[in-house]
């Protein structure tokens, strides 16, 4: 794998590993699950967007619309292909882990959530609210979950980036449950 990545690449991916493993420990996920997942995540992260596109299309991968308009998004589903196939790793809950670190999606596993929020707040990140969604993840995978699709839509606005439709519609349900606790 590292001959894959970039020296930062792969730091990222070992913080993303460590982040992820003592999240699902807090949560009662699992630590191994989470740490493989979070090792792996990015495996097809480097690839140009043709790359991704000509694999997906190749390999039978399902590419949605904002995926389409913004290739680097099939990294997930890619690198969870590759490590299924290359890698050997045929656990289903590490698969979907891997294949959920950039779309948010209704009805994600708490391990996909896990490593969801992990390379979102992982320590290499150094963005100015990254210690906030950390304390948020750990206080509650829902919460971390929507503070973190909320930072993200923010990013993406900013740089006039589409948001999968997926995305927004987890959005709006975590909005309306936060809503109905608050």
């Amino acid at each position: 794998m590292g001959s894959r990545l970039t020296r930062e690449r792969y730091r990222h991916c070992v913080s993303v590993a460590r982040a992820a493993e003592k999240l699902a420990a807090h949560h009662g996920a699992p630590p191994l699950k989470a740490r493989v997942a979070g090792l792996v995540h990015d495996v097809a992260r480097q690839w140009i967007p043709a790359e991704l596109l000509a694999y997906a299309d190749s390999h039978g991968l399902p590419v949605s619309a904002a995926e389409r308009t913004y290739p680097v998004l099939l990294h997930a589903a890619v690198g969870a292909d590759i490590a299924r196939i290359e890698f050997g790793i045929d656990d289903q809950d590490i698969l979907g882990a891997i294949a959920r670190h950039t779309v948010a999606v209704p009805g994600m596993s708490q391990l996909e959530k896990v490593v969801y929020e992990a390379d979102t707040f992982e320590p290499c990140r150094t963005f100015a609210d990254r210690e906030r969604l950390e304390m948020l993840a750990y206080t509650s995978l829902d919460a971390g979950l929507l503070a973190c699709i909320t930072s993200s839509i923010q990013y993406l606005n900013g740089r006039q980036i589409p948001l999968a439709a997926e995305t927004l519609a987890l959005y709006d349900e975590l909005v309306k449950s936060h809503d109905r606790t608050a």
